[in-house]
């Protein structure tokens, strides 16, 4: 997961676009919504990527559980610059 500062939020939506695509795939058996640490072996990022990387592997947020909370994160870690 790439860094992007307050952007990483973009990068939350191309993972939410590629775990859809993935429940798409999967077995109705498998529980939903899905969780990328059971998909990923790895998961790591630099500067807003390593936020989102320990959310989602350390932590093991779905990826709309992660969406609501960098959006109350993201204004106090990456401040409007001026």
């Amino acid at each position: 997961v790439d860094g992007g500062g307050a952007r990483g939020l973009s990068t939350l939506y191309i993972l939410k676009f590629i775990m859809q695509g993935l429940e798409d795939a999967e077995e109705p058996c498998v529980p939903r919504p899905l969780r990328p640490c059971n998909y990923f072996d790895l998961i790591a990022g630099t500067s807003s990527g390593g936020l989102i990387a320990i959310m989602l592997g350390v932590f093991q947020m779905t990826i709309q559980q992660c969406i609501e909370k960098w959006e109350k994160l993201a204004p106090d870690i990456f401040p409007k610059k001026t």
